[in-house]
């Protein structure tokens, strides 16, 4: 049976441990304004049911979101460490698998 610290790192390798990086950080700045503005632009959408205006203010907060992200340059980055562990534990993997 796997100690408790044993049982987090395998919950972090399964699921990863990652951090943002951003190439052009300055650019998130945009983010709020342009939500609130997706925000304002829904208040015409009053003769749309609740349920699709919410759906359609979603999905243009997700996509003015993902823009934003794209400008910035965000990284998905995992530290070398769980990369060097998570190599280790795949070559051992392959190894058994032989």
């Amino acid at each position: 049976m796997l100690e408790i610290s044993e049982a987090k790192e395998s919950w972090a390798l399964i699921f990863g441990v990652v951090f943002v990086r951003f190439t052009e950080p300055m650019y998130r700045v945009l983010l709020l304004p342009l939500l609130g503005w997706v925000w304002w632009t829904g208040r015409g959408l009053l003769s749309v049911s609740k349920a699709r205006r919410r759906t359609i203010l979603f999905l243009r907060g997700l996509l003015i979101t993902l823009i934003v992200l794209a400008l910035a340059g965000a990284q998905w980055v995992m530290t070398p460490n769980r990369v060097c562990r998570r190599a280790s534990q795949m070559k051992g993997a392959n190894k058994h698998a032989n």
